[in-house]
Formats: C-alpha cells, sequence, structure tokens
C-alpha cells in the first residue's frame, strides 16, 4: 500500500515537472511567446499608440476628413471595407508604400484590421510610426465590430 502511494506521488510530480518543461518550451519556441504573466506582446504594443473604439470610429469616419486605412489582406478587403478607407495590408510593399504617398503624417489616421489583437494594425502602425506619423488611432475592433454595428460598408 505504501508502495502504491510513493508511486503515485513520483508519477503526479513527474507529471507536473513535465507539464511545466513542455510549457516553457513552447514559450521559448513560439516567435510571439506563450502569456506567462502579465500582457500579450500584442498587448503592450498596443499600449504605445493611441486606440479608439467603435463610436469613436464612427464619429471620425462621419467626420470625413481623416482617412482609414484598412490592413487586412487584399482578399479581405475586396470582400468588404469600410467606405472610403486606403488598402495597405503591411506585409504588401506596394501598397504600404504608396500609403506614404497618400497620407499626411501630420494629420491623424485610423487604422484597422480583423479585430482581436490586430497584428496587422500594429505592424503597420510600426511601419508609420519612424516615417514621423505621430496621430495614428487603432481602431481595434476593427472590421468585424463595423460590420457587426451594421455600419455602411463598400
Amino acid at each position: 500500500r505504501q508502495y502504491n502511494r510513493a508511486l503515485m506521488l513520483k508519477t503526479a510530480l513527474l507529471l507536473l515537472v513535465s507539464g511545466i518543461l513542455a510549457g516553457l518550451s513552447a514559450h521559448w519556441v513560439r516567435s510571439d511567446g506563450l502569456r506567462l504573466f502579465g500582457p500579450t506582446p500584442s498587448q503592450a504594443k498596443t499600449s504605445e499608440f493611441q486606440t479608439i473604439g467603435l463610436d469613436e470610429a464612427r464619429a471620425l469616419w462621419e467626420g470625413g476628413t481623416v482617412p482609414f486605412v484598412d490592413a487586412r489582406p487584399r482578399v479581405d478587403y475586396d470582400k468588404g471595407h469600410i467606405p472610403r478607407s486606403i488598402y495597405a495590408y503591411p506585409d504588401d510593399e506596394a501598397a504600404s508604400s504608396g500609403l506614404f504617398q497618400l497620407l499626411d503624417p501630420n494629420q491623424p489616421v485610423v487604422i484597422y484590421c480583423a479585430g482581436g489583437e490586430c497584428k496587422d494594425t500594429l505592424h503597420l502602425a510600426e511601419k508609420l510610426k519612424p516615417l514621423g506619423f505621430a496621430q495614428m488611432k487603432l481602431f481595434m475592433g476593427g472590421w468585424p465590430e463595423w460590420e457587426k454595428a451594421g455600419y455602411p460598408k463598400e
């Protein structure tokens, strides 16, 4: 009986240590890491930029003076996007470099993508920041939130 109890404790300890090692290995291997403590890498990057919600995005869009930039892949943009938004997927060099010529870095711009952590929005903002764009507003709810609200779309 005592032998079984000792064996069960050793097995449980072995499973616990194996689980911890597997988690740490996955954290090391993944390019974005696993969230162990604190904010995710995307959340940390988001804090460098001004984020806006659906109401502010709609008000800026209705004002008609702040350009909107869609940072989703072309296939998603073609399926539907916020009216008057400019396509600029960050990994499409032709689209994102052309964007620099269309926008004034001294004026506000709203960047959105597919919602969630909105990695493409962050990626594009990181490309624009060194070029002097200081008034970027990241609409993290992005296209899904806009569409769900029933707002205009093209």
